[in-house]
């Protein structure tokens, strides 16, 4: 008799530790997916933030340039010109990034999302180097 309550002292002890470590193990797998998931949204991030970054502060450049240039011309027409770019008059923030205005892009990879916003990117300082000529 005493070999059988060992053994039911053992299946219980068994069936007990299973239930208490079961939601510790499922717990631990979640943390670690959503840890991944918060490594891979932060790298992402980071890449995408230096490039918007460094647009934007092209774009401040060039608008400063454009406004110095405008206080020191006596030519009205190309100071009217330098009012009126539509390059320089947009919303940094917004008006240059190709996610924000087509909402279709985030069903693209961000590989192509990244190559399309810098291919803009850089033709919108083409169109500006060729303009204010500097870069």
């Amino acid at each position: 008799m005493n070999n059988g309550v060992n053994s039911d002292d053992e299946v219980v002890l068994e069936q007990s530790f299973v239930r208490n470590t079961q939601p510790v193990v499922q717990n631990g797998y979640a943390d670690g997916l959503a840890d991944g998931r918060e490594t891979i949204y932060q790298k992402d991030f980071d890449r995408g933030y230096r490039s918007g970054f460094a647009m934007a502060f092209k774009l401040a450049q060039h608008q400063g340039y454009a406004a110095g240039l405008q206080k020191q011309l006596d030519r009205e027409d190309l100071a009217r010109n330098i009012t009126q770019d539509l390059i320089l008059r947009q919303e940094s923030a917004r008006a240059h990034c190709l996610l924000c205005r087509d909402k279709t892009m985030e069903q693209k990879c961000l590989d192509d999302i990244v190559s399309a916003q810098n291919s803009h990117n850089d033709s919108v300082l083409g169109v500006l180097r060729e303009r204010y000529r500097i870069s």
